[in-house]
């Protein structure tokens, strides 16, 4: 049952198997085949969840309080020299000594800097 959405629920079994699931709110049972997974393994049903059980999922681990999650992607833009690399190199280095950052508390955390500025060439390229 894993990988089904909304479409394919009702395209397989019906409106009414998506009309049951969306008011039901929570795992539903359907019919057929794709109640066994590809491991030999009973697959679930639909997982849905309400707005007020999203209060029960974790805050996200950070490495600067309020600002730099440990799973994120961040982005640094703007004219050139602004001080983009400036405040990248400044925040990686309190990172790495776990020291506050502008008054926000840092979780100490490996860095790697890769250093992709000034090239004029693709690397590799005669």
């Amino acid at each position: 049952m894993s990988g089904l959405d909304a479409n394919d629920i009702a395209r397989r079994y019906g409106a009414d198997a998506l009309r049951e699931a969306f008011d039901r709110g929570r795992v539903v049972d359907l019919p057929g085949p794709e109640k066994v997974g590809a491991n030999g393994q009973r697959a679930d049903g639909l997982p849905l969840k309400f707005w007020n059980e999203l209060n029960t999922v974790t805050p996200p681990d950070r490495l600067v309080r309020r600002l730099l999650g440990t799973s994120t992607l961040a982005l640094r833009y703007g004219e050139p020299g602004c001080g983009k690399t400036f405040v990248a190199t400044d925040l990686a280095m309190h990172i790495a000594l776990g020291w506050q950052w502008f008054g926000r508390a840092v979780t100490p955390g490996a860095v790697i800097y890769v250093a992709c500025e000034g090239a004029t060439r693709r690397a590799g390229a005669p």
